[in-house]
């Protein structure tokens, strides 16, 4: 059997927008994701959906500007406008996201250590929230391969 399983890491483009739908919360956002392509460096944007429980502490926690590592899969959705012309859309529902930097105003991106997003057994809904620490690791002296 396939697996449909993304894993993206990128910068949230857009503000994280909460709403209820029937007996469980949607939040939706945009994720620009870069890459290498011909030795040209280039963009694409992902439209992200989390669901439930996850979805409201995404909602408090992320902000525009955040560089977020998500896991999810591909969802594709098909319909007719009023033209007769066949639209297709694809989004990314996260099972996990994790945010690596916070852009603090008016500065460059921070690194957060070890802080994550709770981790959910999306059939159960159940998970936990990590430690979350804003410890700084000194590179110097080290050799970076970047």
């Amino acid at each position: 059997m396939p697996i449909n399983t993304v894993f993206l890491e990128g910068l949230l483009t857009s503000e994280l927008a909460l709403k209820p739908i029937n007996d469980t919360q949607l939040c939706t956002a945009s994720m620009k994701v870069g890459f290498y392509e011909k030795g040209e460096s280039t963009s694409e944007f992902f439209k992200i959906e989390i669901w439930g429980k996850q979805a409201a502490d995404a909602a408090n926690k992320l902000v525009k500007g955040d560089i977020c590592l998500v896991q999810g899969r591909l969802k594709k959705r098909q319909w007719t406008d009023k033209l007769g012309n066949i639209k297709t859309d694809w989004a990314i529902v996260v099972t996990q996201i994790d945010q690596l930097m916070r852009k603090p105003s008016n500065s460059a991106p921070m690194p957060l250590g070890k802080q994550h997003m709770p981790n959910r057994d999306i059939s159960t809904g159940q998970g936990t929230l990590e430690d979350a620490t804003d410890d700084e690791i000194d590179l110097s002296g080290m050799e970076l391969p970047f």
